[in-house]
């Protein structure tokens, strides 16, 4: 069955990840981690799933419990520095300095340092 969705997705032009067999797949899926509107994800190129997987929960057991937060104050520094800056680069540093300022106040980045 996989081999036969596998063809059909190749000819129709379809992306397929046949978890059969590595292959044969157009395209590999890591492991991944979703807090709120942040993904990270680790691939092995579908050969250690077993370590993606570790190396996701190591991930995971870092990143601070207010990253919902710090997504959304990041979210509006972007739309601060575009109503106060023309030029992309005065953005970006604008950006850069309240963000850290403001993750330097979080508590729960300990593992930072």
């Amino acid at each position: 069955m996989n081999d036969m969705v596998t063809d059909h997705c190749k000819r129709k032009g379809i992306l397929v990840n046949n978890c059969m067999d590595a292959t044969k797949s157009t395209f590999r899926s890591g492991a991944v981690v979703r807090e709120g509107q942040v993904e990270i994800a680790v691939g092995t190129g579908g050969k250690r799933p077993g370590l993606a997987k570790y190396i996701i929960s190591r991930i995971q057991s870092v990143l601070p419990d207010q990253l919902s937060q710090m997504t959304n104050y990041y979210d509006g520094l972007r739309i601060e520095a575009r109503e106060k800056f023309d030029l992309s680069q005065d953005r970006e540093k604008y950006i850069k300095e309240k963000f850290k300022t403001y993750t330097d106040s979080v508590k729960g980045n300990d593992h930072e340092n």
